[in-house]
């Protein structure tokens, strides 16, 4: 994956030495030990066996999530949380609640009431970077992508603000989520704010405030908890990655075309398409 425009320094410190020292925690003088860090949870998956090929897909999904090994963080500075959460720049990082004592609650109803939205990682609020561009393009490919769920009876999209549990304390907010009916008992949209299960199709559109760790981490989250297919699309390049596990892509330039595969069978999209629906856009200042 390319280098993303905030960089992608292994030592968050070489971004913010500023940040060298600084502990969560009030009396800042005494140091850490393991059990002053919040017990929040840090999907790590790992699975025992291949599953059967003829396996329901929605029992496996099950099997995984029950499978997984989830193990506590050990960040002590706020330049390690950074690192775990991939490089992220600090601003997009939220102080309240107290890091690594987030919970699904404070993703709803951020306890300040701040927006933008938020996702919760390792008991962390973590501010999606999204501006508008990157809204128009998710709005854009909504208004491609409907027509053809709706025709052939596939199943539902949820927008960017949409909030799915990938684990327990993971809460990601993709720019664009396909989940399809196999995974919706019934076919009826779950009660609550927050959709229990992982998207068949995550859709992540690059803002300046993304970093490469950041994606790599997320596309393991995603494929772990049986996600199946991911775009993410670079505004800046005009270019779209197309991914069917955490290091299994192509690369579609603007001239190429995105195939839904089995996750949206017959479903094509043409990178300069979606672009030229998004409209024109004037050169930075």
């Amino acid at each position: 994956m390319r280098k993303i425009r905030t960089g992608d320094a292994k030592d968050p410190l070489q971004q913010h030495p500023e940040l060298a020292g600084v502990v969560f925690r009030e009396d800042a003088a005494a140091p850490l030990t393991d059990d002053d860090w919040p017990q929040t949870l840090r999907p790590q998956f790992a699975f025992q066996e291949a599953a059967p090929e003829n396996m329901d897909r929605t029992r496996l999904l099950e099997e995984t999530r029950m499978s997984a090994t989830v193990t506590t963080p050990t960040a002590r500075t706020v330049a390690d949380m950074l690192e775990r959460l991939g490089d992220i720049p600090p601003q997009r990082l939220r102080m309240r609640p107290l890091p690594g004592t987030a919970t699904e609650q404070d993703v709803i109803s951020p306890p300040d009431g701040a927006k933008p939205t938020c996702e919760l990682v390792d008991g962390v609020l973590v501010e999606k970077p999204m501006g508008y561009y990157e809204s128009t393009l998710a709005l854009v490919l909504v208004e491609l992508l409907a027509p053809h769920i709706r025709q052939h009876d596939l199943g539902i999209l949820v927008g960017e603000a949409g909030f799915l549990r990938l684990a327990p304390g993971l809460i990601r907010a993709p720019d664009l989520s396909f989940v399809s009916w196999s995974q919706l008992p019934g076919r009826k949209l779950p009660p609550g704010q927050i959709l229990g299960v992982a998207p068949d199709l995550a859709v992540e559109i690059l803002s300046p405030g993304n970093t490469e760790a950041e994606m790599q981490r997320k596309l393991g989250e995603y494929f772990a908890a049986g996600t199946r297919l991911v775009w993410i699309l670079d505004p800046e390049t005009r270019s779209a990655r197309a991914f069917t596990g955490p290091e299994e892509f192509e690369t579609v330039d603007e001239e190429g075309t995105l195939d839904g595969g089995e996750v949206l069978p017959g479903f094509s999209l043409s990178i300069a398409q979606w672009f030229e629906l998004a409209g024109p856009r004037g050169e930075e200042e």
